[in-house]
């Protein structure tokens, strides 16, 4: 197993508890009506991915169950 760079649970504490990101993108919307995947989960996907420079979002999926299974 590869090692990991970065530490996503602890990044995002930091953002929530900083920045209380949660909060901000639990507030976007956009012009879709009953989008079946919300604005703020786009969102968060996609700045997860920006700030990790992940390739795709496989590779974000992939991360985020990693760090699921050590909750």
């Amino acid at each position: 197993m590869t090692e990991r760079t970065h530490s996503l649970p602890s990044f995002c504490t930091w953002l929530n508890k900083g920045f209380d990101l949660r909060t901000h993108a639990g507030q976007m919307s956009d012009a879709r009506a009953e989008p079946e995947i919300s604005p703020a989960s786009i969102f968060l996907a996609l700045f997860h991915s920006f700030v990790f420079r992940l390739p795709s979002f496989q590779q974000l999926d992939s991360e985020l169950a990693h760090t699921r299974g050590l909750a």
